[in-house]
């Protein structure tokens, strides 16, 4: 993501501070808040597609691929909470 670009839009696109007197008027300030943020990532994002198919690689590489992505989740859950190299 272009933060240069965010930044930029955000400050062109949003206004200062809303003129609100009700709940209505919060609700659509929310909306149109939520809306320019929106509009600015996909404008300062770029679509990068996938070329390589996860198809063409064997379905036991995969796995294997699956497994060796779960193995530091499961370190961090078995360990101890002091962290492994702690002295005391």
């Amino acid at each position: 993501m272009n933060w240069y670009k965010f930044q930029d839009f955000i400050a062109h696109s949003l206004p200062g501070n809303p003129q609100i007197n009700n709940s209505e008027e919060i609700e659509q300030a929310i909306l149109d808040f939520n809306s320019h943020i929106h509009t600015a990532i996909n404008q300062a994002s770029k679509f990068k597609p996938i070329l390589n198919s996860m198809s063409n690689v064997p379905y036991e590489t995969r796995l294997k691929i699956r497994e060796k992505n779960c193995l530091p989740k499961l370190w961090q859950r078995s360990t101890d909470s002091k962290g492994p190299f702690d002295p005391t």
